[in-house]
């Protein structure tokens, strides 16, 4: 019979500003060998579970964990034997400040100097095919960003709802916004906004926050007032050269689209969030087949 996994960890990758892999490794301080977040299986907890808790508390990061191991391996720790499952993890956030940022140290590599420096040397062998499983998965998988406009003026009695313009504050965080996307390497093949005034000041601030050329957003006109249908005839119109997608548009409509491609639900939706899910294709972007992957609002204190 095989022997379950003691331990469970992640192997955090990213895709830099020049569309390069770098994974992430850690060491604890006063230690020359560098690691892989991981920890012991808890008890009612699956293993996917505790990898991403480990990379939390060890890393400081949080991600997307894939639903199967990238690889397991066994070493001797005292009298007894730990085997490890390890998943690869796309990290979607770092934070500043971590659990256990005293203990460890952390840092960035490119996945030849990653290889060369991972500790056990075992690891090093199961390294040579990382580039093209995540390549082969970075090809597959589509990204929509979902973004409630900014904060708005208050309208006079004579000023239509659609011409409403961004306040002061409004500004300040649809540009703090794409700077955030721009941090965490999130870049748009396009930009789709409503053509309602508030919306489409957001959309012009996150493209200059992203370094996307404003004269190519689109606008929709059935983004104003929209309804489930209108965002997936939308999706499913993306010619499959597209990988990833911006939509900014107006509450309830973002919330009720969190929900319906996701599954998940908040109290509310504050201006200027975000939510970022993926999906295999455009076609399979239906009710609760995608997966939401990166959530942010200009108050996250995670910032």
């Amino acid at each position: 019979m095989k022997k379950k996994a003691t331990h469970s960890g992640v192997v955090p990758y990213r895709i830099n500003s020049n569309s390069e892999i770098e994974i992430l490794l850690i060491k604890k301080r006063g230690d020359s060998r560098w690691m892989l977040p991981k920890g012991h299986k808890e008890q009612g907890l699956s293993n996917r579970e505790v990898a991403l808790m480990e990379a939390r508390e060890e890393a400081g990061i949080e991600g997307t964990v894939f639903d199967s191991a990238f690889t397991k391996y066994g070493h001797p720790k005292g009298n007894s034997k730990v085997k490890v499952k390890l998943f690869l993890m796309k990290v979607s956030h770092v934070a500043e400040h971590w659990p256990e940022e005293k203990k460890r140290k952390r840092k960035w590599f490119s996945i030849d100097a990653g290889r060369k420096k991972i500790w056990p040397r075992k690891l090093r062998k199961s390294f040579e095919q990382i580039t093209q499983i995540i390549q082969s998965r970075e090809g597959f998988m589509k990204e929509i960003c979902f973004i409630r406009h900014g904060k708005s003026a208050h309208g006079s009695s004579i000023m239509r709802d659609f011409d409403r313009p961004l306040n002061a504050r409004g500004e300040k965080d649809s540009l703090k916004m794409g700077r955030r996307l721009a941090a965490r390497n999130f870049r748009a093949d396009l930009i789709i906004s409503s053509p309602a005034i508030r919306a489409a000041s957001t959309a012009e601030r996150i493209a200059e926050g992203l370094g996307y050329d404003m004269n190519k957003i689109r606008f929709e006109e059935d983004l104003y007032l929209c309804e489930i249908g209108d965002f997936r005839e939308l999706i499913r119109s993306m010619d499959d050269s597209i990988r990833s997608i911006i939509i900014i548009g107006h509450n309830p409509s973002i919330e009720m689209a969190e929900y319906y491609f996701t599954g998940m639900g908040r109290d509310s939706f504050p201006t200027c969030g975000l939510f970022i899910m993926e999906t295999e294709s455009w076609n399979g972007c239906g009710k609760k087949q995608c997966r939401e992957i990166f959530y942010d609002y200009p108050k996250n204190v995670l910032h």
